[in-house]
């Protein structure tokens, strides 16, 4: 399992990546405490056009997720499903490129529909405006394999930032290369 999200309902939504086209998104439902869990299921699988899910969060009852197919020549995808009553909605695809897409964000931002996607092998941050569906990426390749990213909040990172975890290396502690977090500015 890697990405995860909780509904409004307080079902646990886990992405089972695979990095073959068999993987799927798992519901979880919990009484009261994570444990006991009362019930796991399939919730959306290849047959609903999911491959490898990885990166999730959820707005408004829109589960955000990204995806990565290797038998397609745009591996990575981003994509959304309404949830209605704990049920999947119709699977859209927000954009789709070559490459590897890691966490994301989805959030209101300045009044619009705002999605922040960490690049991995691209080194920087993808910003999907849902109404038009324009992509801005952000960081001009300098970032070192960005894994995370989250739109600020106010407190520590401005309304007007974001916060990006950047592996670079694994397993290589010693060199500035990746392993840092930095704190990018949102384009307008």
């Amino acid at each position: 399992a890697n990405g995860m999200a909780a509904d409004s309902a307080e079902n646990l939504y886990v992405a089972d990546m695979t990095f073959l086209p068999t993987g799927k998104i798992v519901k979880v439902t919990v009484s009261g405490t994570a444990n006991p869990v009362t019930s796991q299921e399939t919730w959306l699988s290849s047959g609903n056009g999911v491959h490898s899910p990885n990166g999730m969060c959820i707005r408004d009852d829109i589960l955000y997720f990204t995806d990565y197919n290797m038998l397609s020549s745009k591996q990575a995808s981003v994509k959304k499903v309404a949830i209605n009553g704990g049920e999947p909605g119709d699977v859209q695809t927000l954009h789709s490129a070559a490459g590897l897409y890691d966490d994301l964000d989805a959030v209101i931002y300045k009044g619009r529909p705002t999605v922040a996607v960490a690049g991995y092998f691209v080194g920087n941050v993808l910003v999907i405006d849902e109404e038009t569906g324009t992509v801005t990426r952000v960081g001009g390749s300098t970032l070192q394999c960005p894994s995370s990213v989250h739109f600020g909040d106010g407190r520590w990172v401005g309304t007007d930032e974001f916060i990006v975890t950047e592996v670079g290396m694994l397993y290589e502690p010693y060199s500035g290369y990746g392993n840092r977090v930095s704190i990018l500015p949102i384009p307008e």
